[in-house]
């Protein structure tokens, strides 16, 4: 992650912290729109080293896999200890990809990116050069932002 990533969260904050706000706005802000982004980020992160972790381990376990099977080893406790590894890598290979399949990491992590980058994008144009957010900027803007959230949830 570079710098410039592990700040900008926390100039996304300071300058919520720095908007005058009403208790409703500040509320809002902080308790529902700074969560929501902070956990799609969050989980975008997950999501994508899980995806990550399980493609490397499938492609290790392959590479084994094929390795072993091109062996011709005539020694009696090798070939019953490359048997039980070809076994156990053909069936873990088998379990990551089907997981990885089943959970789509990667697109559940582009998609929670895609949400996180979102909201961080409505709220600078909300508050671009604006010490202050007027009511119906701020109305429209916790509109916008329960339709970016609501249809991920409802999945």
């Amino acid at each position: 992650m570079s710098n410039k990533q592990k700040s900008e969260p926390d100039q996304l904050w300071l300058t919520i912290q720095s908007l005058e706000l009403t208790s409703e706005q500040k509320r809002f802000f902080e308790n529902r729109f700074w969560a929501q982004y902070h956990w799609f980020s969050k989980k975008a992160t997950e999501n994508h080293k899980r995806g990550n972790t399980l493609r490397i381990s499938v492609l290790i376990a392959n590479i084994f896999v094929t390795s072993f099977a091109a062996l011709n080893i005539s020694i009696t406790g090798a070939i019953k200890f490359i048997n039980v590894s070809l076994f156990t890598l053909s069936i873990s290979s088998t379990i990551a990809t089907q997981v990885s399949t089943r959970y789509k990491f990667d697109q559940i992590g582009e998609e929670y990116g895609v949400t996180s980058e979102t909201l961080k994008s409505m709220f600078w144009q909300l508050a671009a050069n604006q010490n202050q957010i007027p009511e119906d900027d701020y109305l429209n803007f916790v509109t916008k932002v329960e339709q970016v959230i609501q249809p991920i949830f409802r999945r």
